[in-house]
């Protein structure tokens, strides 16, 4: 399983986040935090008052009939993880905490 690693490259500040899909044919893990990212205060006081819970929840229990018994969804401030996630859900995953990490990093440039 190699992960995928979304680099952020058009942003020019220090450091940046991490944000990484690694794929299987069936199921996947989404992983996400501040990584490296020099302004994490700041950064991390964005991604809790933007709606990235919200929408994590809201896809985790539209989709909660179709999950695994291994299926977590854990997040806390900016850091995150939906492991054993269908691989279709875990792509819409992605899309939503790199759509969020994108417009903070936007923000914050």
């Amino acid at each position: 399983m190699k992960p995928h690693i979304e680099p952020f490259e058009w942003y020019t500040g220090i450091g940046k986040p991490w944000l990484t899909i690694k794929r299987n044919p069936k199921w996947s893990h989404v992983e996400w935090g501040d990584g490296t990212f020099f302004k994490y205060p700041e950064f991390g006081a964005l991604v809790r008052h933007s709606s990235l819970e919200g929408r994590l929840t809201r896809l985790f229990n539209e989709n909660c009939s179709g999950l695994s018994s291994r299926s977590v969804l854990a997040r806390g401030g900016v850091h995150g993880a939906f492991v054993y996630c269908p691989s279709v859900l875990a792509e819409t995953v992605f899309n939503e905490v790199r759509e969020v990490f994108a417009e903070v990093l936007r923000t914050l440039e």
